[in-house]
C-alpha cells in the first residue's frame, strides 16, 4: 500500500513538472530560437516569457515562425480573428491556428494581435497610473494632475476604466477639473463593436459642478497594424447637469460621435501618440454643442516608466467660458 501511494505522489509531481514545462517555439529570422511561452502580441511586440530571461518584448517583425500548445486568440489586420493552437504552416514565414473545428494558415504579417485565453483573471488586468505637476513662477499658477488607466481584457469583451483629475491653483483662486470614465465593448465580427459607457464628470472652468452620462453605441476599428489603430463609433447619451449658479439639474439627450487614432513605435525609445476627439451634438436641445478632444505624447524612459505630456481642449457653447484648454506633463508608471 505503501509503495501505491509512493507511486501516486510521483506521478502527481511528475504532471505538475510537466505542466509547467515551457513549449512554445520562437525562431528569429537569423535562425536562432527561444523556447518559453507566448504572453502577448500588440503593437507590433511579443511578449514571450523564458525560464532565463524572464518576459522579453520581441519585434515581430523579425519573427519567422511560431509553434504554440495554448489556446491562442489571434486577430489580423483585416478583422479576422481566429483561436487555437499554433502548428508547423506549409508556407514559410506564416502561422497554421488549428482547433477542432478548423485549420487557417495566416502569413506572420497579417497578424497584429494575439493573447492566450486561459490566462489566469489578474493577468487580464492592464494597470497605469500617472502623475504630474507644473508650477509658473510668473503667474504662481500651480497644476497638480493625477490619472489611472485600468483595462480588463476578455475573449470578446473589454472593460476599460479611466481616472484623470486636475488641480489648478493661482493663489486668487482654485479650480478644479475631474474625469470618470467606464467604458464596456463587446467584440464582433469583422472589427466591428458595441457597447456602452458611464461617464462623470466636474468642470469649474466651464461652470459645471456634476455631469453624469450614461450612453452606449456601435463603432468600428477603421484601421489596425503593428505601427496605427484608427476607431470610429457613434451613439446617443444621456447626460444630467449640475452647473454653477443654476439650482436643480437639467437632463439633455446627445449625440455621440468619437474618433481615436493611435500611433506607436517600439524602437528605442519607444514612443506613443494617441489622439481622441468626441463631439456631442444636442438632441433635445439642438442649440447646444460640445466637444473634447485629447492629444498625448508617452514617451519610455526606462522600462515600464514614461515621460507623458497631453493636450486636451474642451469646448461647450453653452457655458460662460466657452473652452478650457491646457497642457500636461507627468510621468507614469505601468504595471
Amino acid at each position: 500500500m505503501r509503495s501505491v501511494f509512493i507511486l501516486i505522489v510521483v506521478f502527481i509531481q511528475i504532471t505538475i513538472l510537466a505542466a509547467d514545462i515551457d513549449t512554445d517555439v520562437v525562431t528569429f529570422d537569423n535562425g536562432n530560437t527561444l523556447i518559453g511561452e507566448v504572453k502577448l502580441l500588440e503593437r507590433g511586440k511579443l511578449h514571450f516569457d523564458t525560464e532565463a530571461t524572464g518576459v522579453v518584448q520581441i519585434e515581430w517583425a523579425k519573427v519567422t515562425s511560431l509553434f504554440s500548445d495554448q489556446n491562442l486568440q489571434l486577430e489580423t489586420f483585416r478583422g479576422s480573428r481566429h483561436l487555437g493552437n499554433l502548428k508547423k504552416a506549409d508556407s514559410t514565414g506564416a502561422l497554421l491556428v488549428t482547433n477542432l473545428k478548423r485549420s487557417a494558415e495566416l502569413p506572420l504579417g497579417d497578424v497584429v494581435y494575439m493573447r492566450p485565453i486561459e490566462i489566469k483573471t489578474k493577468d487580464r488586468f492592464d494597470v497605469y497610473v500617472r502623475l504630474g505637476a507644473t508650477y509658473d513662477k510668473a503667474s504662481e499658477v500651480v497644476q497638480l494632475n493625477l490619472g489611472l488607466d485600468l483595462a480588463y481584457l476578455t475573449e470578446k469583451r473589454e472593460f476599460n476604466l479611466e481616472l484623470d483629475s486636475f488641480v489648478t491653483d493661482n493663489n486668487d483662486e482654485t479650480t478644479q477639473r475631474q474625469d470618470l470614465e467606464l467604458n464596456y465593448r463587446a467584440l464582433r465580427k469583422n472589427r466591428w463593436f458595441s457597447g456602452g459607457l458611464f461617464k462623470l464628470q466636474k468642470n469649474e472652468e466651464l461652470g459645471i459642478n456634476r455631469r453624469t452620462s450614461i450612453g452606449g453605441g456601435v463603432g468600428r476599428t477603421l484601421k489596425e497594424s503593428t505601427q496605427n489603430r484608427l476607431e470610429l463609433s457613434g451613439g446617443l447619451m444621456v447626460s444630467r447637469e449640475d452647473s454653477v449658479g443654476i439650482s436643480g439639474t437639467e437632463t439633455n439627450v446627445e449625440g455621440l460621435v468619437t474618433m481615436d487614432y493611435d500611433w506607436y513605435r517600439f524602437s528605442t525609445p519607444e514612443l506613443d501618440i494617441k489622439t481622441s476627439l468626441s463631439l456631442f451634438p444636442g438632441i433635445t436641445d439642438t442649440d447646444r454643442f460640445r466637444g473634447e478632444f485629447d492629444l498625448r505624447f508617452r514617451w519610455e524612459l526606462i522600462e515600464d516608466l514614461f515621460w507623458e505630456t497631453s493636450f486636451y481642449n474642451n469646448f461647450d457653447n453653452n457655458a460662460e467660458n466657452k473652452f478650457d484648454y491646457g497642457v500636461v506633463t507627468s510621468f507614469g508608471y505601468k504595471f
